[in-house]
């Protein structure tokens, strides 16, 4: 895991697509103007790649 500097929000698709070429499992953001809480909340969100091998077991998971 790692933490990139703050992007702004416009750079996301582009993000997203360089995630997934590097094989990525998929991104996590926090919304800007709210402070950091450990835990989970609705001010994160994770952009999941449906390419990965790891979305595939998820769903095979639930059929």
């Amino acid at each position: 895991m790692f933490v990139a500097p703050f992007e702004s929000g416009a750079i996301g698709p582009d993000l997203f697509r360089a995630a997934c070429d590097l094989r990525l499992e998929g991104i996590v953001s926090k919304r800007r103007d709210r402070r950091y809480g450990a835990g989970r909340s609705k001010d994160w969100i994770k952009i999941k790649n449906r390419t990965h091998p790891a979305f595939t077991r998820v769903v095979d998971a639930y059929k």
